[in-house]
């Protein structure tokens, strides 16, 4: 059998389990991450909220429910969901930076700004800060603040040694910063350097 139809056989499995269990929580969960890996969001956002209606305080799943709604360009409620899971953890690195993300999308840039630092001083993942990185550096250069934009870039290139794949990307940003500045003996010099490796 190929993945999906395992997966669907999973489901079936699964959605009649609820139905003779309601308050299942761990059939709950099996059967909303089975929706986020094949990026249904709006089948996973159903099992999410039938979730946080049986654990009112679990800050992880109001997270995936704010997730699965910035996929499907919900901002109201992701945003609304993202503060939700903030209330009971302040520092939860995935919520600011979705909230960073959503903002950025909506052209708020000083609230973009402000929850991706938030992001950045906790504890993140090499991966997860790359990413923030790369959304705040859009927000400084939305904003033209590029010498600000530049900075989060140079930082960004520093912890990116290990990943060339956000290592080019930050390059190709940091260079076209530099360009927007007028300050193209830099940009020349990054483009040098990058062309001697």
């Amino acid at each position: 059998m190929n993945e999906n139809s395992i997966s669907q056989n999973q489901i079936d499995e699964y959605k009649e389990q609820i139905v003779l269990n309601p308050d299942d929580l761990d059939t709950l969960i099996k059967i909303s991450q089975i929706f986020i890996d094949r990026q249904d969001f709006s089948e996973a956002e159903l099992y999410l909220k039938k979730i946080i209606a049986l654990a009112t305080d679990n800050y992880e799943i109001m997270y995936f429910i704010a997730y699965v709604c910035e996929k499907q360009n919900k901002y109201t409620e992701a945003i609304s969901w993202s503060k939700k899971c903030l209330e009971l953890c302040n520092t939860h690195s995935k919520s600011l930076y979705l909230l960073g993300k959503i903002y950025n999308k909506t052209e708020e840039y000083t609230l973009a700004i402000k929850y991706l630092n938030e992001a950045l001083e906790c504890s993140l993942e090499d991966q997860e800060y790359l990413s923030t990185y790369s959304e705040l550096a859009d927000a400084y250069e939305k904003t033209l603040l590029y010498d600000q934009a530049i900075h989060v870039l140079e930082q960004a290139l520093e912890r990116s040694e290990k990943t060339d794949n956000f290592k080019a990307k930050f390059t190709i940003s940091l260079i076209s910063n530099y360009i927007n500045k007028n300050n193209f003996v830099k940009a020349e010099e990054i483009i040098n350097s990058t062309t001697d490796n």
